[in-house]
């Protein structure tokens, strides 16, 4: 089969020219065990330069009585538009 991965199928993140720096693995470790865990939301946010809405991935961190949403990155309308794969060179 090709295409996207089965379902819970966990894709390493891919190293390009330069070495993916260790507080960013730390941070997709710490994605993996939110998810595990069921602990991820969608949180709608507001850029903090532009105002306009971002659509955030969050870890849901239950303390004491309290909630707490540690934001891991936003969603894009077109990621194929916006990032280019290793190795690519920029067209515009």
């Amino acid at each position: 089969m090709t295409g996207s991965p089965p379902v819970g199928h966990v894709v390493p993140p891919v190293i390009g020219p330069e070495p993916i720096p260790e507080s960013y693995r730390r941070l997709f470790d710490a994605l993996l065990r939110a998810a595990d865990d069921s602990a991820l939301a969608l949180l709608e946010c507001r850029d903090v330069v532009t105002g306009t809405p971002r659509y955030v991935i969050c870890a849901v961190l239950h303390d004491d009585d309290e909630v707490v949403m540690i934001p891991f990155g936003h969603l894009c309308a077109d990621p194929h538009e916006a990032y280019l794969p290793p190795g690519a060179a920029a067209t515009r």
